[in-house]
């Protein structure tokens, strides 16, 4: 179940992020309730092509920065005054509806195969092979046409995940949209997330996980956000990421 569960959280969150909905820039607070009803409360900023996420764990606050057009995150301590960075490809630019779900992926290729109504949406298939996603198999996409969001991912070995949008709802008082996502397996039991989208926002501003824990965005302020949000502060030392065994690595120069 438990490999199951990370296959719908991982496709609940590609179905927001491959969206083509608007993404405004905005500050809200966090709320994140786990399986045994524990809540740990932070902020959220969204700005131009970054985002910042802060909360407190194991009784220090951390700072995550994605930089994801520049292919670089931090993770900030500000007590210690220190941070670690990690570098990743840059991300291709969201594409409209439409366009190839490929595109900008390395060692990754998609044929368009047709189109079908999926969940009565017209959808584009297509067939990705290739790229670590895939794991030597073959994917069928079903990519709404509308919203550029996937449908429906259909794996080789039988697995499954479908997105359909089920209503219309009002959050923190803007409307939003109730999208529920099932990752089916053989031999096992489905496993359903529910996500709140915003189509302004351009992401989920509520999600419900298979296991009874859930995520959401409180106090949304929709505005430009400073660019100094982003940055690491000047005099932090650069230390090497912790080690597989949990112990932190030595400082590295800045």
């Amino acid at each position: 179940m438990r490999i199951a569960t990370r296959y719908c959280l991982a496709a609940a969150v590609a179905l927001a992020a491959s969206s083509a909905f608007g993404a405004a820039q905005f500050s809200a607070d966090t709320v994140q309730t786990g399986p045994q009803g524990q809540s740990v409360t932070g902020k959220r900023y969204v700005g131009e092509g970054k985002v910042r996420t802060d909360a407190a764990h194991a009784g220090q606050t951390m700072v995550q920065i994605v930089d994801s057009a520049q292919g670089v995150s931090y993770v900030i301590f500000p007590d210690q005054k220190s941070y670690t960075e990690f570098r990743t490809a840059p991300a291709a630019p969201k594409a409209g509806p439409g366009a190839n779900p490929c595109a900008g992926m390395q060692d990754v290729t998609c044929r368009k195969v047709g189109s079908e109504t999926m969940s009565g949406r017209a959808a584009t298939k297509w067939e990705m092979t290739g790229g670590a996603a895939a794991q030597g198999k073959t994917i069928t996409w079903w990519i709404d046409d509308e919203r550029g969001v996937p449908l429906r991912m259909q794996y080789s070995d039988g697995s499954a995940l479908e997105a359909k949008m089920v209503g219309k709802e009002q959050h923190e008082g803007r409307s939003v949209e109730k999208w529920e996502t099932v990752m089916s397996r053989p031999g096992q039991q489905p496993v359903k997330m529910v996500q709140w989208l915003d189509p302004d926002l351009g992401e989920p501003v509520k999600q419900q996980g298979p296991d009874g824990s859930s995520f959401e965005l409180k106090n949304i302020k929709v505005g430009p956000q400073p660019g100094d949000l982003f940055a690491v502060p000047a005099g932090f030392q650069k230390v090497a990421p912790p080690t597989q065994g949990g112990a932190q690595g030595g400082a590295a120069p800045r």
